[in-house]
Order: C-alpha cells, then sequence, then structure tokens
C-alpha cells in the first residue's frame, strides 16, 4: 500500500506535466531552428550583395518580402515572449508542486516515526 494512497492519481498528474512539458520544450526547439534557419538565410542574403543597391533596385517582389520578414520578426518575437512566459509559470508550478511533495512526505514520515515511538 502507498504513503498516501493516491500514487496512481500522483503518477497520473505528474506523466500529464512531463507530457506537456516534452511538447512545450518541442515547440522551443523548432522556434529555435526556423530563428536559425532566418538568420542563416538572411546572412547568404548579406553576403551575396557585394555593393549597396537603392530600394529602386530591388525587384519589388525582395521589397514585399522583406516587409513580411519585418512582419515575421514581430510575430517571432511576441512568441519568443509568451513562451518564455509559459516556461516561468510552468517552472514555478512544478517547483511548488515538488515542495509540496517533499512537505507531504516530510509530514508522513513524521507521523511514522511519532507512530513508532507511541
Amino acid at each position: 500500500m502507498s504513503l498516501f494512497g493516491n500514487d496512481k492519481a500522483q503518477d497520473a498528474r505528474l506523466d500529464a506535466i512531463e507530457d506537456w512539458l516534452q511538447g512545450l520544450t518541442g515547440v522551443v526547439q523548432k522556434n529555435n531552428l526556423a530563428t536559425s534557419l532566418l538568420r542563416i538565410e538572411l546572412m547568404e542574403l548579406q553576403s551575396s550583395i557585394d555593393e549597396k543597391l537603392s530600394k529602386e533596385d530591388f525587384d519589388p517582389a525582395v521589397i514585399q518580402l522583406n516587409d513580411h520578414l519585418a512582419q515575421a520578426r514581430v510575430k517571432y518575437e511576441k512568441a519568443k515572449s509568451a513562451a518564455a512566459e509559459n516556461w516561468t509559470s510552468l517552472q514555478q508550478g512544478a517547483m511548488q508542486a515538488l515542495e509540496d511533495l517533499d512537505r507531504e512526505l516530510q509530514d508522513a514520515a513524521d507521523r511514522m516515526d511519532e507512530d513508532s515511538q507511541a
């Protein structure tokens, strides 16, 4: 018999937290990969330009692409900050759950010590 009688429920909660954390970690990794790819493409583009060009020298499609890239950067920053906030709240929740579990285990150990001394 378990100490608290609800090991299955605790295991299910911990499994759910772990699954959610793994999913969030995957999303962060994908965002980092996409950001890295964008940076590489930008560096390649910058290295291919040998001389400074005026705006009129660019194809309108490139100008439009640049505008879309600027919008994508703004969206990326918003997603990045949201992910950071989610990560912080997840971390705080996990730490609180672990502290609660430690406290419950200590309480159980104290009760067992009291019962064995009585």
